[in-house]
């Protein structure tokens, strides 16, 4: 390894840590800036898992804080970079200290649910063809994260829909996100390493399963299992370049996966996302109007509001948006939009409700800026508030 790891592995003793021989899963957590998730991430872990496991954690902060912390946990193996490798980087070295048949790759805010591993290991044994198996992420508020991952459209299925069991279902997809991820340690012996360019994070996972489709394998998708997950806002000045970098590689070659698209609403959604992704919004509205018409549980308010709102429907966007709150009240973004359409159409009283719940927020979480995937990928626009002047200002990028 070009990083020098220290790891606590070696000041044990073999009866203080899980066996290498008898563990049959690894389970690697990256650690940065959130030891509390981490803790409740190992807790649900040993909680939920009956199987013969072992969990690493690479520590990508390495701070005494995150030292100290990890230091408290018992039979877990930390390692601990001299810098921060990012998520491939951490992937990478985790695995080559590792050596159970199976790898589950956990997000350090996700808390895992009962008989979580074992329905995931019965789905890839039952498909020896079969090297990755994905599951269903959903927020703390019942809003999915994401079922399967769309590449065309960089964007996870269902991601806002409320759960209402539509995404239980178990099929072949393109790529799983690595939220809560089993994989076969065969495929990496054959693909090789994660893509360290992708740094510090964003896509790593979505270019590793295509690697894994083109080389012959197949990916699953698990509904029946979820996991919650908390998505911490870590930083995003990376975004955008990692996009760039994703869709450079791969960008003319996403007609190699014909396996998307398998739910004719999701056929209309993705057609949906490309649509936007284009410019053309009053066809996106379309689009997302059609998937909804076929399956009420997929409909997707926040998109079908943002292309309203870019081809200045705003009487449909503020239905749209508020149908978009009526699923998830804390969806801050969605509550932005109507502040912001509500200027627009003059409705003042109705903004500065909307405005001041927005500044709320603002403030509760030091000011932070507003990011949300927008259907085509990308930042959903930058934010100006100001009261006095009776004004919201929304930027699209």
């Amino acid at each position: 390894m070009r990083n020098t790891l220290k790891s606590e592995e070696a000041d044990r003793s073999p009866s203080e840590f899980v066996s290498t021989v008898l563990a049959a899963f690894d389970i690697i957590l990256l650690n940065y800036k959130a030891p509390d998730k981490l803790l409740r991430c190992v807790a649900s872990i040993r909680k939920h898992t009956r199987e013969r496991y072992r969990v690493t954690v690479v520590d990508n902060e390495n701070s005494e804080t995150s030292r100290r912390t990890l230091s408290s946990l018992k039979d877990v193996q930390t390692l601990f970079p001299e810098k921060n490798l990012g998520v491939s980087g951490g992937t990478n070295a985790a695995l080559r200290k590792t050596d159970g048949e199976f790898v589950v790759f956990l997000d350090d805010d996700a808390v895992v649910s009962a008989d979580w591993l074992r329905r995931l290991h019965r789905a890839i044994q039952d498909r020896p063809d079969a090297a990755i198996a994905g599951c269903k992420v959903r927020f703390p508020d019942r809003r999915i994260m994401s079922a399967e991952y769309l590449p065309d459209a960089l964007k996870p299925i269902g991601y806002g829909e409320m759960d209402r069991g539509q995404r239980n279902y178990a099929r072949d997809c393109d790529a799983v996100l690595r939220t809560c991820l089993l994989m076969r340690r065969r495929l990496w012996r054959e693909i090789g390493d994660f893509d360290e360019r992708f740094f510090p994070a964003q896509y790593e996972t979505i270019d590793y399963c295509l690697r894994a489709r083109l080389a012959g394998w197949k990916i699953l998708y698990v509904g029946s299992v979820c996991v919650e997950h908390d998505h911490l806002f870590r930083g995003a000045d990376f975004f955008d370049r990692m996009e760039k970098l994703f869709l450079e590689k791969w960008g003319d070659r996403f007609a190699d996966f014909p396996l998307r698209d398998s739910h004719p609403a999701d056929c209309r959604l993705t057609e949906g996302f490309r649509h936007f992704r284009e410019g053309r919004f009053a066809e996106a509205a379309v689009s997302f109007e059609a998937a909804e018409a076929l399956d009420p549980r997929f409909r997707q308010p926040f998109e079908k509001g943002e292309a309203l709102f870019r081809c200045g429907r705003y009487p449909e966007a503020i239905r749209s948006f508020r149908r978009a709150l009526a699923d998830a009240p804390s969806d801050i973004v969605s509550r932005h939009r109507l502040a912001v359409l509500y200027e627009r159409t003059g409705c003042w009283r109705l903004m500065r409700k909307e405005a001041d719940r927005v500044l709320a927020y603002l403030q509760a979480n030091q000011n932070r800026s507003l990011r949300r995937r927008g259907a085509g990928g990308g930042s959903a626009g930058r934010i100006e508030i100001d009261l006095s002047r009776r004004s919201v200002a929304y930027h699209l990028p």
